[in-house]
């Protein structure tokens, strides 16, 4: 992890030098001056690794899921982001949940014949942007903000000789978080972007990486894929624990008013 962490950062101090080496300019022209909102749904692929206890006092337990086994258990989720800019400011939000649900077997279904699990989680973020560097090639932005996180389980255990069982539990908490975020035109529409930001409050400790390329059909609509790491190690007192990484590719589009 300090490996990919250093990776980001060393793509964004590039783009720092970058774009300081151009001389950082002020947008010019009437586009300064107006208001623009970008939505961009995404998709994320992700696997999750790490130790969970959601209904505690049950004791914690490893998850090693890749994507392809979360997503055959998916009954809802959304991912997006949107942005509120003007000038050398903006405001940020992204939205990720997902709700999975599995059943599972019991031994020899006696005590309970099976049962089903379901979790929501829930990743959401609202941050302030201002572009401290920006030329013809690209642009820097030093990023803050805070990020709300919900986990909700519900676990149901079918009659067997014990009548039915549901056992349910949520937690959410908030994270402050900050970092740089930066983009480079490479040509004719192609372009590479990265972001990375870090802090914790409610978690121990919260990184978000993303980075990878996109392609600009007009300055209103553009295509991007790349990567991202997320890891949050969260713990309370009651015993819960969510000390997971989220990594895997991102797919997404971007559309700008």
């Amino acid at each position: 992890m300090k490996r990919l962490a250093a990776a980001f950062v060393g793509c964004l101090w590039g783009m720092a030098v970058g774009v300081s080496l151009g001389g950082a300019e002020e947008p010019g022209g009437a586009q300064a001056d107006r208001w623009s909102f970008t939505i961009a749904p995404y998709v994320y692929m992700t696997g999750l690794k790490g130790d969970v206890a959601t209904l505690p006092p049950l004791p914690s337990g490893k998850v090693d899921a890749s994507f392809g086994d979360i997503i055959k258990n998916v009954d809802l989720g959304f991912m997006g982001a949107g942005e509120l800019g003007k000038g050398r400011f903006g405001i940020l939000t992204d939205v990720f949940w997902t709700r999975v649900t599995g059943d599972f077997a019991t031994p020899r279904g006696l005590l309970f014949n099976g049962g089903t699990l379901q979790s929501d989680t829930v990743m959401a973020t609202v941050s302030v942007a201002f572009r401290i560097a920006q030329v013809e090639r690209g642009w820097l932005d030093v990023v803050g903000g805070v990020r709300g996180n919900y986990i909700g389980t519900d676990l149901t255990l079918n009659a067997g000789l014990l009548p039915q069982q549901n056992v349910s539990n949520s937690t959410g908490w908030v994270d402050g978080l900050g970092g740089l975020r930066g983009r480079i035109n490479i040509w004719k529409g192609l372009f590479a972007n990265a972001i990375t930001v870090a802090g914790g409050g409610g978690a121990n400790v919260v990184v978000d990486l993303l980075g990878g390329v996109g392609y600009a059909f007009t300055e209103h609509i553009s295509v991007y894929g790349g990567y991202r790491y997320v890891k949050v190690d969260y713990q309370n007192k009651s015993g819960f624990v969510w000390d997971v990484e989220y990594k895997g590719p991102v797919f997404g589009a971007a559309f700008t008013f």
